[in-house]
């Protein structure tokens, strides 16, 4: 009588209602986390440097058709060239396209200052 019993107990939990059931701990993912295909840090922080009064949306919203401008021009100097080495040159990927415009943009050397006592 008290197997079946435990058996009993053990299936009752089992198909137990979920607001019976202790919850589970969730964390909420970052913003630099959330699993969006086209995720790219430097273009995060592009978005970060833009934003103003803290509306991060509006910012996302500028940077991202800026990179839809930049792939428009890059498709149509590809649509333009005649070669498939001419085609071959020409990136299509914009976010590639702005990593290496502000990679062309950072400076060379960094200047540190010299510090002189007697």
């Amino acid at each position: 009588m008290l197997r079946s019993f435990n058996n009993i107990s053990k299936i009752s939990i089992r198909y137990a209602h979920p607001s019976r059931l202790k919850p589970e701990k969730i964390k909420c993912l970052q913003s630099d986390q959330s699993p969006v295909i086209y995720r790219d840090h430097v273009v995060d922080k592009l978005i970060r440097v833009i934003l103003k009064d803290g509306k991060k949306e509006i910012a996302r919203t500028a940077v991202y058709d800026a990179l839809e401008i930049i792939k428009r021009r890059q498709y149509r100097q590809w649509l333009k060239a005649a070669t498939e080495e001419e085609k071959n040159k020409i990136e299509l990927n914009p976010f590639i396209v702005a990593n290496t415009a502000i990679r062309n943009c950072r400076p060379l050397m960094k200047l540190q200052g010299v510090t002189r006592g007697n």
